[in-house]
């Protein structure tokens, strides 16, 4: 099912910051394939989970490049800490890279899959982790998913992800 007039409406609703790159700029087509959103960005074929999507637009609106946020305490399109993404590599050292990486989408997802992988698992958390829980850890640390503080973020990721499976559905 293509989706790609969804993905494009939305990115390109959101404003873009001088000299930062909107996805929208170099987006070449958008598919679900077993339940995840597969499009080509910069030569790149990327696939996204319709949760790390929800995340990526509550983060910077599909943004991607050196976006720093959080007072300068996390940057790029998924706002990645430096402790989330030292937590992420001493997890899985085969991503390798440098902090400044996580300005790439790519690069970006590597280090949140590492990170839900390290946190969110039914080992740790006694059940399968539900899509509410890794976004709240990602937002809070990996105890988030109990903090109360990350109830409305949840809320904001749930909302697009929910945009984007009403519009595929009446695609």
């Amino acid at each position: 099912m293509n989706i790609a007039p969804v993905w494009i409406m939305a990115v390109v609703a959101c404003q873009m910051a001088s000299g930062i790159a909107n996805a929208s700029d170099n987006l070449n087509g958008i598919d679900i394939v077993n339940d995840k959103l597969v499009f080509m960005y910069d030569d790149q074929t990327i696939e996204m989970t319709a949760l790390e999507y929800g995340i990526w637009m509550t983060e910077t609106s599909g943004r991607v490049g050196q976006i720093m946020g959080d007072n300068g305490k996390s940057r790029g399109p998924l706002q990645i800490g430096e402790a989330a993404w030292k937590d992420a590599i001493e997890f899985d050292d085969s991503i390798g890279g440098s902090y400044a990486d996580v300005d790439g989408i790519d690069y970006s997802l590597r280090i949140f899959r590492a990170y839900k992988s390290r946190y969110a698992t039914e080992r740790r958390l006694g059940q399968k982790p539900t899509g509410q829980q890794i976004a709240r850890m990602w937002n809070g640390g990996p105890t988030g998913h109990r903090k109360a503080a990350t109830i409305g973020y949840w809320k904001k990721v749930r909302s697009h992800i929910n945009a984007l499976q009403t519009q595929s559905a009446i695609e």
